[in-house]
């Protein structure tokens, strides 16, 4: 079990929670009512808000892997 406990290991998991949101806000389409939902139903909004929150998932995944190397920008 001390795999658990290596950088690599952090890396893989959070780049699997990320990859399954960006792909949930990738896959959601419009539902008749100008609210685009995503297949598992995981999210719902107009396609401004489904934009946004994609990018800021992105931005949220390339920070955590970055901090996992030391490599992170506090200033951003």
């Amino acid at each position: 079990m001390s795999y658990l406990d290596d950088s690599w290991f952090d890396g893989d998991l959070i780049g699997a929670i990320y990859d399954y949101l960006i792909v949930e806000y990738d896959l959601s389409k419009p539902d008749g009512s100008d609210i685009w939902r995503s297949p598992d139903d995981f999210c719902h909004g107009s396609k401004s808000i489904i934009l946004a929150l994609r990018s800021r998932f992105v931005r949220e995944r390339a920070d955590a892997l970055a901090m996992l190397t030391g490599g992170f920008n506090y200033a951003n």
